[in-house]
Formats: C-alpha cells, sequence, structure tokens
C-alpha cells in the first residue's frame, strides 16, 4: 500500500507542477500532506528537511548575497564592464565571463538580477536589442555556478545528501574540474551561435506604457563616481525608463545635453521618467536627490527609500508650495518629484502649489507608509521597489566577508555551512545588511521546495524504491555502471526542464543512491552528474530561475530557448558524461 501511495504521490506532483497551475511549494507541500496522512512518513519525519545543513546553507547564502546587493558591490562594476564602444559579442563575452565568475561564489539570482537593468539600458542606448544579451546572461549565471560547490543551491544540497549518505564530500573547487570545461566551452558556442539562433526582438512591453512620469534633480556629490566622466561615458544619455532633459552648472542650463559633456561637482542633473527608474540612480556612488540633504531627514542614508504618495483633499498643505508648506519638516520627508495627471511638471520641487490628486514621490525612512497609512492627508502609499540607497563606503566590507567565507570552505578549515554562518554574521554585525532586507532576500518558496523535496526522498527511501530498481538493472543484459551513469543524467536533466532544478535533484539522488548500494558502485560521480544535470537548465524558461527573470524583459518565445538551449545542453552533457568517470571512478 506504501509502495502504491508513493509513487501516486510522485505521479500527480511530477503532472501538476509540469501543468503550472499552481506553485512548486504548493504542490510538493500538499504530497508531504497526503503522505504524513496515509502514514507513509511521520510528521517528524517530514519536517526533517527543515534542519536539512544544506538547506540553511542555501538560506544563509542568500544573507551573504544581499549584503553585497544593498553596500552596492557590483554595480559599478556592471556599468564599467559595458563599454559605448564595445562590438555585441565583446559585450557577450566579457559579461559572460565576469557573470559567471561571480555565480561561482554568490546566489546566481541577485547577479542577475543585478546586471539585468544595467544590461538593458546599454542595449538600448546602443540600438541594440536585449534578446542579444540576457539568455548569455542567464546562461553564463548558470554554468559558473557549476564550477563550485556553493555556486548553486543544488551542488549544496546534493553535497550534504552525498556526506550524509556516508561518502566524503565534494570540495569547493573540485567541481571545477568539470564546471570550468563546461563554462568555457558553453560561453565560447553562446557567444558565436547568438548571432544567428538568438532572436532581435524586443521586451514584451515598453516601459512608458500607462505609467507616470516624473521630474527629479539630482545632485552630483564630492567623490561621486561620475566626476570627470562625459554623459555618454557614464551611461546616462539613454537610460531604460529615463532621461537626461538638462544639466544645471552653477546659473548656466545646459540643454540639450551633449553625450560629451563632462561632469562636474555640484552639477544638477534634471531627469523625467518614471518611479523605478529614478530609484535606479540612486545606484551611482555619490548621485543624490538635490532636494534632500542627507541631514534635513529622519533615518540614516541607508535606511531611506522612494515612497509614491497621492495627495488627499485634507491635507493642509494643498494650495500652499511645497518650500512655503515646509513639507519635509512637517512629515519628516522630502518631495523629490511631483506627478500631476500622469504627467511631469518642470518647475522646480519646492516651487509647486501641491494640488489634490497630484502624486509625489518622497524620500524618507521606510516607516513612512506605515506611520501615514490611515492619515487622511495621503489617500494611497507605496514603497517603491529597490529604491533604498547602497551603503558603498561598506562594500569592501562586504566582499571581505565573502573572501573570507570562499578561503574558509576551500581550505577546509571549517564546513561549508560554518563558513556561510560566519560570513553572514558579518553582514549583519558590520551594518552591510540588515534583518528586514535579509528576511526579505531569503526566498521561502526554494526552501519550502527543498524541505518537501527531501520529505519525498526520505519516503522513497522507505519503500525501497532504489532496491527494485537495482534488482531490475542488474537483471538486464547492457547493465553496466556507465549507462547507469548516463540514465541518471539524462533523466535529472528532463525532470529539471520540467519540474524545478531543487526537486529533480533531491529526488534523483533518494533513488540513485538506494541503486548505486545494492550494486556496489561509488556514489560521488553520479552525485556529480546530478549536480551539473539539475544546474544545465538551457532548454526551457521555466526550468531555472535566471530562465524565467529574462523571459518578460528579453520579449522571448518559449522556442528560442530550445532553438539555441538544445544544442547546449548536449554540449555540457557531452563534456560532463566524458570528464566524470575519469575524475571520479565509477568502481
Amino acid at each position: 500500500m506504501e509502495y502504491i501511495v508513493v509513487i501516486g504521490v510522485i505521479s500527480a506532483s511530477l503532472v501538476a507542477l509540469v501543468a503550472s497551475r499552481f506553485s512548486p511549494s504548493t504542490i510538493l507541500m500538499s504530497g508531504v500532506l497526503v503522505l504524513i496522512s496515509c502514514q507513509v512518513i511521520s510528521p517528524g519525519e517530514a519536517i526533517q528537511g527543515i534542519a536539512n545543513e544544506g538547506l540553511i546553507t542555501v538560506a544563509l547564502l542568500y544573507i551573504v548575497a544581499q549584503g553585497i546587493q544593498d553596500t552596492g558591490g557590483i554595480y559599478a562594476l556592471v556599468r564599467n564592464l559595458l563599454s559605448t564602444n564595445d562590438k555585441l559579442w565583446h559585450a557577450q563575452s566579457r559579461m559572460m565571463v565576469v557573470v559567471a565568475s561571480m555565480s561561482a561564489i554568490l546566489n546566481n539570482t541577485p547577479v542577475v538580477a543585478t546586471f539585468l537593468p544595467a544590461i538593458r539600458e546599454w542595449a538600448t542606448s546602443r540600438a541594440l536589442p536585449p534578446s542579444k544579451l540576457l539568455i548569455p546572461l542567464s546562461y553564463a549565471a548558470i554554468l559558473g555556478g557549476t564550477c563550485t560547490i556553493i555556486g548553486t543551491s543544488t551542488n549544496v544540497v546534493t553535497n550534504d545528501l552525498l556526506m550524509k549518505f556516508g561518502a566524503e564530500g565534494i570540495g569547493y573547487f573540485e567541481m571545477a574540474w568539470v564546471g570550468l570545461p563546461c563554462t568555457v566551452v558553453g560561453i565560447i558556442y553562446v557567444v558565436v551561435a547568438s548571432r544567428w539562433l538568438l532572436p532581435a526582438r524586443k521586451a514584451a512591453s515598453s516601459v512608458f506604457e500607462n505609467t507616470k512620469e516624473y521630474t527629479v534633480e539630482m545632485m552630483i556629490q564630492p567623490g561621486c563616481e561620475l566626476v570627470d566622466r562625459s554623459v555618454g561615458e557614464a551611461g546616462l544619455r539613454q537610460l531604460a525608463g529615463l532621461y537626461l532633459v538638462e544639466v544645471f552648472r552653477g546659473q548656466r542650463v545646459i540643454a540639450p545635453v551633449s553625450p560629451d559633456l563632462k561632469l562636474s561637482v555640484e552639477d544638477r542633473l534634471v531627469f523625467t521618467g518614471l518611479p523605478e527608474s529614478i530609484a535606479d540612480l540612486r545606484k551611482y556612488r555619490g548621485l543624490v536627490p538635490a532636494e534632500s540633504p542627507i541631514f534635513d531627514i529622519r533615518g540614516a542614508h541607508g535606511e531611506r527609500c522612494f515612497i509614491e504618495a497621492v495627495v488627499s483633499r485634507e491635507n493642509p498643505l494643498v494650495g500652499t508650495t511645497i518650500r512655503e508648506g515646509h513639507f519635509r519638516n512637517h512629515y519628516e520627508a522630502a518631495v523629490v518629484a511631483v506627478s500631476r495627471h500622469g504627467e511631469r511638471i518642470s518647475k522646480k520641487v519646492g516651487d509647486i502649489k501641491l494640488q489634490a490628486s497630484d502624486t509625489i514621490l518622497l524620500e524618507g525612512h521606510s516607516s513612512f507608509v506605515d506611520l501615514h497609512r490611515n492619515s487622511r492627508d495621503f489617500l494611497l502609499l507605496n514603497l517603491v521597489e529597490d529604491s533604498v540607497a547602497p551603503k558603498f563606503d561598506k562594500a569592501w566590507i562586504a566582499w571581505l566577508c565573502v573572501g573570507f567565507m570562499v578561503v574558509l570552505a576551500a581550505s577546509g578549515a571549517v564546513s561549508i555551512l560554518h563558513a556561510a554562518m560566519l560570513a553572514a554574521a558579518a553582514m549583519f554585525l558590520t551594518g552591510c545588511c540588515t534583518v528586514e532586507r535579509a528576511s526579505s532576500a531569503i526566498d521561502i518558496h526554494v526552501l519550502l521546495v527543498l524541505a518537501a523535496s527531501l520529505a519525498y526522498g526520505f519516503a522513497i527511501q522507505k519503500i525501497g524504491l532504489g532496491e527494485h530498481l537495482a534488482n531490475y538493472i542488474a537483471s538486464q543484459s547492457f547493465a553496466s555502471p556507465w549507462i547507469l551513469l548516463l540514465l541518471v543524467y539524462l533523466i535529472t536533466m528532463v525532470l529539471t526542464e520540467l519540474i524545478t532544478n531543487m526537486a529533480a535533484a533531491v529526488l534523483a539522488f533518494s533513488i540513485t543512491s538506494q541503486v548505486v548500494l545494492t550494486l556496489g558502485y561509488d556514489m560521488k560521480p553520479f552525485a556529480v552528474a546530478i549536480m551539473i544535470a539539475a544546474s544545465a537548465s538551457f532548454i526551457s524558461p521555466i526550468g531555472y530561475q535566471t530562465n524565467l527573470m529574462v523571459y518578460g524583459p528579453g520579449g522571448y518565445r518559449f522556442t528560442d530557448f530550445l532553438r539555441i538551449g538544445g544544442p547546449l545542453s548536449i554540449i555540457v552533457a557531452i563534456i560532463a558524461l566524458s570528464i566524470i568517470p575519469i575524475v571520479w571512478p565509477l568502481v
């Protein structure tokens, strides 16, 4: 009876995951409830996955990556990476090498999230379709993650399962034996083949459709990274969702703005555009809203963000200018820009008379929304996503934390979990990351999928499914460790494209480990094959999170991934299956 229940739950879960009607976490947790209700596993056994070292390590790596992101540790790198004089293939090559390198030591999701808007801006300024760059971005992150044991979540979890199986764990850089050749050949293939196999297509939707526009004035402070750079070199001429209207230099107004204009300290740059795009301007070190000196607003610089608010008829400042009404003193927030009926207002912010239904862009503490949510002064309040200014002065500390984590884990001085704990703790203690930002960085759905998958694996081991498969394979005339390695790789690769890579890796390991134990093979090469196959998701946009992230912004279709990703999957499989038996003997 238990055998039928487990097979039924796994089959139903696979069908539901392929259908994509519900989230993977919902589907897999529902399956766990069925297994508990049918008494296949106990509640205690079901929650063992929550205490899994691999799961905790994955959560800690999210915090470490958030610390790098919150300190602006890679924003300047991204902007300097893409030169205005680059040819497409040159930009692709440099971008893929850097992204692959960073994905080897950081979670690849925040790496792609940081690079994505910058690459779209660069493509726009060069009149190039983003579709030529965004799939290469995702593929580079995936390939780079196969080079180290912390490069992907599946590597971390599979390695933990391998050690629990009783085998020796995989070293920090040991995966590079197979991951590095796959990455090098993969990058060369994508750069060469993208010319013919990637479409020249715009994004699925234009950033300017049905949106509010603001005019905002930003000031260049001493030490700003834009000083002595031309507008063109700084990438400010054509930003996604923004336009540089004019520059105030002393009493002089420079308009239109030439790409060759050299920027100076105390230049005031006037942009027009969308709130989300205006928030991206804060990622330039030393570029701040001109109307909000840091000593005038409550909260440290790294705690302030942008807030959209609609002025109500009952607001006491309606009919007065923002300066005369002392808005900043009244609300402990500064008005950065005003939009009226969806259109920008060209006056200086302080001279604008507030009207009912004006939408204002504020800079203030994130608690502003909670303080005024029930206030009659504002109708709607909304935090602008990702608008907190990076703590640039702590970027070197964040990178130092990552460096120590890599050195400690690679040297074997401490376990990967211990190294990740120390790095995450250092991020908190030095202020590189706050508890609030860390809680938002951790992807709870990924952790639930992992915990549920581990419960499935426990059920598989409990009913002896792997032993039945091992007996069947042993009875076949074609049985050999090399054939089994090929089958494990192909099955894991197919499962990854259909369901989540985490679930595919755990299910494949749970079954394969029992087969290998029964047949007397070494589990280590099979674990490496599972890691590579579960990560190498190139054929489908739904198989890997980074593929899904670039799907809409690149204006892709499902067949675009199949066209360029199909051959890449075959290339990676051939390289991996050729190297694995040499580096890690099967018997």
